[in-house]
């Protein structure tokens, strides 16, 4: 019986590795990315890129009755100084609906000056966005890392445009702050609750393993 449980506590301890690596992992892919708060924003460690998926943008001048079927992602940075110098935003993507081609990086110059509007260009949506739906909306990029000092930041919000009059409209603006030295959060539904659970497994394993032995020793006495 002593061997089974030995077994079973080493089971359950290789499953705990296996699932700190895989959160490791996760934590390595968006490295840079703090916290992040749907339709508000977030924070990032700029010492790393980091990876943000927004959702449900604010309505801003969207105009009720509009379909909207082209679509371009604008930035612009603000907060404490000094201004890292040139830097693109990468890896745009849209989803629900997505578009027919990707989009340009977001170019930021060597000069450009705080609110300073930066754009990427105008894409095709796979279909019509307009005020009943463009909540679904969902926009993921990457900041590239960043030499700039706590409070530093960058808007970004959508901008859309209907077809042929090209009557361009946009949601509101998300934020994102920089913060330096960050120690990431441990997100629960990215692998927090499942080593919460793996702990507590490997605790109760390891005080039965504790009762049966203790209770060993009082029957040969």
């Amino acid at each position: 019986m002593g061997s089974f449980f030995k077994a079973t506590l080493q089971s359950f301890r290789a499953v705990a590795v296996i699932g700190l690596l895989a959160c490791s992992a996760q934590g390595f892919a968006n490295a840079g990315l703090i916290s992040y708060t749907a339709g508000t924003g977030g924070t990032f460690d700029p010492s790393t890129p980091s990876t943000f998926t927004f959702t449900n943008f604010g309505q801003g001048t969207l105009s009720p009755g509009v379909d909207y079927t082209k679509v371009r992602v604008t930035a612009r940075w603000n907060g404490t100084t000094p201004y890292p110098g040139a830097f693109d935003i990468t890896s745009l993507s849209l989803s629900t609906p997505g578009t027919s081609t990707a989009f340009s990086n977001i170019s930021f110059l060597a000069g450009t000056s705080a609110n300073s509007l930066m754009s990427s260009g105008y894409v095709t949506l796979n279909s019509v966005v307009n005020t009943t739906n463009y909540s679904g909306v969902q926009l993921t990029l990457t900041i590239p890392t960043l030499t700039v000092n706590d409070g530093w930041n960058l808007d970004f919000r959508l901008g859309f445009a209907d077809a042929p009059s090209d009557n361009v409209n946009t949601t509101a603006f998300q934020t994102v702050t920089a913060v330096n030295a960050a120690v990431p959060e441990i997100n629960p539904a990215t692998g927090g609750s499942a080593l919460l659970l793996v702990a507590g497994v490997l605790a109760m394993v390891e005080q039965r393993r504790r009762k049966r032995a203790a209770a060993a020793v009082v029957a040969i006495a």
